[in-house]
């Protein structure tokens, strides 16, 4: 297998079976990846880091929080909007790819990635005369794969962006019905 042929690199990755956050075909994967890096001479690093193994456990924790918050509402009062205020929040913080606390609740595991360099042995610094300025590759793609749901799909993957959209206005709707409430403005939840 060359690093000059793409598709062969897919289908070796594609033969292990499913290659879950954390589990022995992730880190085989990676194996995968790390002697194909070094074979064409790069310096591989392993960076390892606790993540969780599957998103679910966030989103059942936040719909937890929200239905306590409205269900409690009449009877918590200001303890209620506190709760749903605190999914809110959270929720809009995870759902943007930033830091949430929510992520302390959940199990997580250990995974890696993967990093090679090289230096630039074809000499085009030296040829525009600056020493000093380097060019540099990036290259970034998920080596585990997802467990398998709906949202996956392609039909629901064209619709992912305002289904969360739709989601996240009803989080915030639901923190000002419960303020609403408790505020006594309006009809009765």
């Amino acid at each position: 297998m060359s690093i000059l042929d793409p598709m062969a690199i897919v289908r070796h990755l594609t033969f292990l079976p499913h290659r879950g956050t954390g589990t022995n075909r992730e880190k085989e994967a990676a194996d995968i990846i790390e002697n194909l890096l070094a074979s064409v001479g790069a310096h591989v690093e392993r960076q390892v880091f606790k993540t969780p193994k599957t998103y679910i456990w966030e989103v059942i924790w936040l719909i937890v929080l929200i239905s306590a918050g409205l269900l409690t509402t009449p009877f918590l009062s200001w303890f209620s909007v506190g709760i749903l205020a605190f999914a809110t929040i959270f929720s809009f913080l995870y759902f943007d790819w930033r830091a949430s606390p929510m992520s302390f609740f959940v199990p997580s595991v250990l995974s890696e990635n993967i990093i090679g360099s090289m230096e630039n042995t074809a000499g085009e610094d030296s040829l525009r005369g600056d020493n000093q300025s380097r060019q540099y590759l990036i290259l970034m793609a998920h080596y585990d794969s997802a467990p398998i749901s709906l949202l996956y799909l392609p039909s629901m993957v064209k619709n992912f962006r305002s289904s969360l959209l739709i989601n996240l206005f009803l989080i915030a709707f639901a923190l000002l019905i419960s303020i609403l409430a408790v505020l006594n403005v309006g009809q009765p939840i």
